[in-house]
């Protein structure tokens, strides 16, 4: 496999080839190689034939800033597995190629246009062009399928409330956060056919599953982000599950409370009670900093009411649908991701489940 990425390349090898593979693409390379500790014992023996490099192993929330006491001899970074935002944080800043190696179908951050990164003690967000190079080392043991397809799941939970969204007349605003988020604003539409083919691919393997993942995080980056990813941003943290987990479990709980709100919702005036409602979440979610609510009017109810009635048989299908193509989740990880649910509309700030609780039904 050898192909285009928005203007990058993705090629496929296996371990052994990889140091073949980057002299090949990067002759005069002198490499700097971030990879995880998983990664590392695969790889770090493998890597010896690359004649100049420098190998680190790098941890989730590592501070990047001791990187750059590195020598400026370093012409090309890589980073393996959960090694690649280092890599490309610090490509970035160097202005230097990047190479990224995938050992599993676990996103990795591979087609992301920005980081999460701490430097200097800080934990900040920056933006990185795309790796000159991904390449896709094809596990045998199938590692990372799993965490791939949940992944690709709640992307399909998105799709949809992203479409709903749009038929409703309701926004998306985001207060912020961290993780995959975004907003429904003009690249988020142009993005949308893109984002909603990649989750459509969720139950392929090989190569196609490898394409939809990269593709997905590459909208996610962009702009076609939204509540359902708010959400698991807040279960990962909160709620400590795996990344698997947390992306199924979120998947599961949005999408069955989507299901019971289009089929048996309605319009309860008065029973939203938006200042007990952020005194709560202030109490359960300290570090999150709730907005003051913004409350509508009646009037803007009822316009939201007839387009809901206008619009709810279809959801409902087309939700109905979507709940029977997800994986099982366990009943208790699922109530894990349904509580902090409950409070996603102070804690994001728009979307379908703002309009649950707009209707009383949250």
């Amino acid at each position: 496999m050898a192909k285009n990425f928005f203007g990058h390349e993705i090629a496929r090898t296996d371990a052994k080839a990889l140091p073949d593979l980057l002299k090949a693409r990067f002759p005069m390379g002198n490499f700097l190689v971030l990879t995880d500790e998983e990664s590392a014992a695969v790889f770090e023996p493998l890597l010896k034939r690359l004649p100049k490099k420098l190998f680190a192993v790098w941890r989730e929330g590592d501070d990047l800033l001791p990187l750059f006491s590195e020598p400026d001899k370093i012409t090309c970074a890589v980073g393996i597995g959960g090694g690649i935002p280092a890599a490309r944080y610090f490509a970035a800043v160097r202005s230097l190629p990047c190479a990224a190696v995938c050992p599993s179908f676990a996103p990795c951050g591979a087609g992301g246009g920005e980081i999460c990164a701490t430097v200097a003690g800080e934990k900040t967000r920056f933006p990185v062009p795309l790796p000159n190079l991904i390449a896709f080392c094809e596990p045998a043991d199938g590692r990372g399928l799993e965490e791939g397809r949940a992944f690709l799941s709640l992307c399909a939970v998105q799709t949809f409330a992203f479409s709903a969204c749009r038929r409703l007349g309701v926004g998306e605003e985001e207060k912020g956060g961290e993780g995959e988020k975004g907003k429904s604003g003009e690249k988020g539409e142009e993005l949308f056919p893109l984002f909603r083919a990649a989750a459509d691919c969720r139950g392929t393997e090989g190569e196609t599953l490898f394409s939809a993942l990269l593709t997905a995080e590459y909208c996610l980056s962009r702009g076609s982000g939204g509540e359902a990813f708010a959400l698991a941003r807040l279960v990962k943290k909160y709620a400590r599950l795996s990344r698997a987990d947390t992306f199924l479990s979120c998947a599961r709980a949005f999408a069955g409370l989507c299901a019971l709100f289009f089929g048996s919702g309605f319009l309860r005036f008065g029973k939203a009670d938006y200042n007990a409602r952020r005194k709560e979440a202030e109490r359960l979610f300290p570090e999150e900093g709730i907005p003051a609510p913004e409350v509508p009017t009646q009037v803007r109810l009822l316009s939201l009411a007839a387009a809901f009635e206008e619009n709810r048989a279809a959801l409902f299908a087309e939700i109905s649908a979507l709940v029977k193509t997800l994986p099982p989740c366990p009943e208790e990880k699922i109530r894990k991701a349904g509580g902090i649910l409950r409070f996603l509309p102070e804690l994001y700030g728009g979307g379908i489940s703002a309009l649950m609780r707009d209707f009383g039904l949250l």
